[in-house]
């Protein structure tokens, strides 16, 4: 019981901390756990857990930022912040969906966060991009086992 525990918590911080800007996979820690027998029912809302709160850490730190950081450091006008703001109304979901790509994904966290996009419609679409994703990676880890 202990050692499943123990895989759990590690399948959850490498999902958190893949989720973020450090280059870690989380679906070789996934991969691992499935492997040492932890059934899949375990470890797909463990890892799907882990990897949205990472991404929801991404995403609020880009919520931390402000609009005069561009335009004084970046020299980013007034009018580029407007056509980003209306990109990212149009695009967000998109986006935010595609949270589980790598390396794309937390520049799209970061961006929607500071872009002030809402919490609520981010979490929901980027929890179901990662979900999805990790369902698939369970059913082609446990094609290829079998």
């Amino acid at each position: 019981m202990w050692v499943t525990v123990s895989i759990l918590a590690a399948l959850f911080w490498a999902a958190f901390l893949a989720a973020t800007v450090l280059p870690l996979s989380s679906e070789a820690a996934l991969s691992a756990a499935l492997a040492a027998g932890v059934p899949a029912a375990w470890c797909l809302p463990v890892a799907t857990l882990g990897n949205v709160l990472g991404s929801g850490t991404t995403f609020w730190l880009g919520r931390c930022g402000k609009m005069e950081w561009l335009r004084s450091c970046c020299r980013v006008s007034a009018e580029e912040i407007e056509t980003a703001r209306k990109r990212i109304g149009r695009y967000g979901g998109v986006a935010a969906f595609l949270c589980f790509l790598p390396l794309l994904g937390d520049g799209f966290a970061i961006a929607l966060g500071f872009m002030r996009y809402p919490a609520g419609r981010f979490f929901g679409l980027m929890a179901l991009g990662k979900l999805l994703r990790y369902l698939v990676w369970i059913i082609l880890h446990q094609a290829v086992a079998a």
